[in-house]
C-alpha cells in the first residue's frame, strides 16, 4: 500500500492515524534516507499513541532510544542509524518494549532481530515537502491495520487523483 503526503502536517497527521491503531507488542520498521521524514512521522505516531506533548519527539541517533510516556501506551522510539549490530538493540530495553509501541528509525538495519509481526514503512522524499510512503510488514495485524489507513486515505483522495 502506497499514500503520499503533501505537506509535514499531513505526514504528522498520517502517523497519528496510525498510532491510534497500535497497541502494546506493536513494532514499526521505519526505512528511509537521512531527511526523509523519519522522525515527523514518529511525532504523529506518539500523538496518536496519546503522548501528550509531542514537542519532545525527537531523533534518539545519539542516545539510541527515547521513551515517551504519558499516552495511552508507551512509545519505545529506537535509531539503529550508528549500531553497529543489530544484536546491539536488544540491550536497549528491548524485553520491555513489549509493554508500549516500538518504533525503529532505520529498521532495516535490524531485520535480524525483528522475527516477529512488524510494519515495514519506507519513506521517500518525492519533494521538499513531499512524502511517498509505502507500507508493508508481516502478520495478520499490520495487514488489517494497513487496510484500514488505505481504506481512509481512499475515502479522503480527491476525485481527481492527486
Amino acid at each position: 500500500m502506497e499514500i503520499v503526503t503533501r505537506s509535514v502536517e499531513e505526514t504528522l497527521r498520517l502517523g497519528e492515524e496510525l498510532g491510534r491503531r497500535l497497541g502494546p507488542g506493536d513494532l514499526v520498521a521505519l526505512v528511509g534516507t537521512l531527511g526523509a521524514g523519519k522522525t515527523y512521522f514518529t511525532k504523529g505516531i506518539a500523538r496518536g499513541c496519546g503522548v501528550p506533548n509531542v514537542r519532545v519527539v525527537q531523533s534518539p541517533t545519539f542516545v539510541l532510544l527515547r521513551i515517551y510516556r504519558g499516552g495511552r501506551v508507551l512509545v519505545y522510539h529506537y535509531d539503529a542509524y550508528r549500531l553497529e549490530s543489530p544484536y546491539e538493540a536488544l540491550r536497549l530495553a528491548w524485553e520491555e518494549r513489549e509493554e508500549g509501541v516500538t518504533v525503529v528509525e532505520w529498521g532495516d538495519k535490524l531485520a535480524e532481530v525483528l522475527r516477529e509481526d512488524h510494519f515495514v514503512i519506507e519513506l521517500e522524499p518525492a519533494g521538499e515537502t513531499v512524502r511517498r510512503f509505502t507500507f508493508g510488514g508481516k502478520g495478520a495485524r499490520v495487514a488489517a491495520i494497513c487496510a484500514a489507513l488505505a481504506a481512509v486515505h481512499a475515502a479522503e483522495a480527491p476525485a481527481d487523483g492527486g
